[in-house]
């Protein structure tokens, strides 16, 4: 692997810290974090940044009515267009309840596609 330097801001608390991380060879430094927060952000963004995915799925074969829906766990990043690609080929039939599952282990990510609204 090469070497790397990233400037992040962190998300984890409200502080928003800018913090550099960087990896030389098997060595991490992590700097400017103010809590232990901030460092482990740091470093799973080194090593294997995820994300929340959000979108809508069609709802009764209407394009112009949408559910809205988010993966159960994070995802990979380099997986989120073939998260976004299984989403679109989905349709769902009305009623769908809020948490119900749509979509199991989307792009073999290990998360689900899971109804954040319901519809009637």
């Amino acid at each position: 692997m090469t070497d790397l330097r990233k400037t992040i801001v962190c998300i984890r608390c409200p502080l928003g810290c800018e913090i550099v991380a960087e990896k030389r060879e098997d060595i991490y430094k992590i700097q400017n974090n103010k809590c232990t927060k901030g460092w482990d952000y740091a470093f799973s963004e080194l090593t294997n940044p995820v994300r929340y995915v959000t979108s809508t799925i069609a709802i009764d074969h209407n394009s112009a009515h949408r559910l809205p829906v988010r993966t159960s766990l994070p995802v990979p990043k380099d997986k989120m267009f073939a998260v976004m690609s299984a989403i679109k080929l989905v349709e769902v039939t009305t009623p769908v309840h809020e948490g119900q599952i749509l979509i199991k282990n989307v792009a073999g990510t290990e998360a689900d596609i899971i109804a954040s609204g319901c519809s009637s």
